[in-house]
């Protein structure tokens, strides 16, 4: 016989724990030197494992330079040099376990490598020389092309690609460096000469921040701080600070297509911005989640599509507010009516107290979740410090998400949600 254990100290399973409300997070910021003239280090150090992220931030995205340079640019950064090729700068790299990816986007090109602590050093002996004496070599942008051609070519007869380039042109109407629609032809006016211009430019005089995830040696990251000053950014850019889009309603039919893609979008701010907090609660309440206005109709009642949603994207000077769904051709007129009757219903109804608490509890355990380790705080911490904010901003928005109204809604999406603002795209 076993002997009987006291559990008056069990969990009773039939009964659902008691709900802890988020109040405040306690935050661990990076630290933050300046270095070169216009450039920044952001070390987060309370790492407790070998492991290292180390990004390279360039003031080099789409809007610098020529259609489709930035784009290629960052693509070729390890295409070889005059004493190595692309293979061997990869080898070596693979040898010593790291990864190195690289991205450009419309205001900003980072390069990022992930490896063990123990061979930070080495990696960036191999990566900058790769970077800083990037030769461009004819037949690996030649390959490139080509491969961009075919890509492009497959993705023009996707209803959501043609969609995408249909609604840039036109919301990005006051400023064509945001706006650029890409052409086939327009691969072929790629050559090594301005590649090699931009990389100058923007590469090597373009480097806004180094950002470190790792528990390193200080004297390590001043190293390389002192070695990359010389590539710290000396270009004045302007940014788009207010998008004048084109409120229009475009359908273009494609008669072999089956279904329908939607992009809607309408001029709104990020989050410097006093009313950015609602205006997030908002649209997620429209279209952020997964029980959210769009997908109840468009979904789960109608049946129009598998997915439909909203997100605020933002600028460094402004944002937007862009919803997007892709659903049964035959439905498509439907589904813009159906969209236009949810954004009507938040501008003349009250948000229900029951759905508004679920959706707070929502937005505050994804922010919750996003918070969970180093490299998450870093990435919180950036998404607010290249606005000049703090991480204040985030208790902050806490308190605004816990204590925003029904009534307070309705006054934004009266004044935020308004159809004649929007440019409406289907293709399809």
């Amino acid at each position: 016989m076993f002997p009987v254990k006291n559990q008056s100290h069990l969990m009773n399973r039939t009964e659902a724990p008691a709900l802890q409300p988020i109040e405040k997070i306690k935050f661990i910021s990076p630290v933050v030197k300046t270095f070169g003239v216009h450039s920044e280090l952001l070390w987060m150090k309370e790492v407790n494992d070998e492991t290292v992220r180390l990004e390279l931030h360039f003031n080099a995205g789409s809007i610098q330079g020529e259609c489709l340079v930035a784009g290629a640019v960052n693509a070729l950064l390890l295409s070889g040099t005059k004493e190595k090729s692309t293979t061997q700068i990869h080898n070596e790299l693979a040898q010593l376990g790291a990864f190195v990816d690289t991205d450009a986007t419309t205001e900003a090109a980072v390069i990022a490598v992930y490896c063990l602590r123990e061979h930070l050093d080495a990696v960036l002996e191999i990566l900058i020389d790769a970077v800083e004496n990037v030769a461009f070599p004819q037949q690996e942008l030649e390959d490139l092309i080509r491969d961009r051609k075919q890509s492009f070519l497959v993705n023009s007869q996707k209803v959501g690609m043609a969609a995408k380039r249909l609604f840039t042109g036109e919301f990005f109407s006051n400023d064509k460096r945001y706006g650029r629609v890409i052409q086939l032809e327009d691969y072929d006016t790629l050559t090594v000469k301005k590649l090699k211009e931009f990389h100058r430019q923007f590469y090597l005089k373009g480097l806004k921040r180094i950002v470190c995830v790792a528990n390193t040696e200080e004297s390590l990251l001043m190293k390389w701080t002192d070695r990359l000053a010389i590539w710290s950014d000396q270009n004045a850019t302007s940014f788009i600070s207010e998008i004048k889009n084109t409120p229009v309603d475009l359908y273009e039919e494609r008669e072999d297509a089956m279904q329908t893609a939607i992009r809607i979008g309408m001029p709104m701010f990020n989050k410097k911005a006093e009313d950015y907090t609602g205006m997030y609660v908002l649209q997620t309440i429209l279209g952020d989640y997964f029980g959210s206005r769009l997908m109840s109709n468009l979904r789960e009642d109608k049946g129009y599509t598998y997915g439909a949603g909203t997100a605020v994207v933002e600028t460094y000077k402004t944002g937007y507010l862009i919803i997007g769904t892709e659903v049964k051709k035959e439905a498509q007129a439907d589904a813009i009516l159906q969209i236009k009757h949810e954004i009507n219903r938040l501008r003349e109804e009250l948000v229900g107290e029951e759905e508004l608490q679920l959706v707070k509890n929502y937005i505050l355990g994804q922010l919750l979740k996003n918070a969970d380790g180093s490299n998450a705080l870093t990435d919180l911490f950036l998404a607010v410090h290249i606005y000049g904010m703090t991480l204040d901003f985030y208790n902050e928005f806490i308190e605004k998400v816990r204590s925003i109204s029904a009534e307070e809604l309705l006054r934004l999406a009266q004044e935020c949600l308004r159809l004649e603002n929007m440019t409406m795209i289907r293709v399809g």
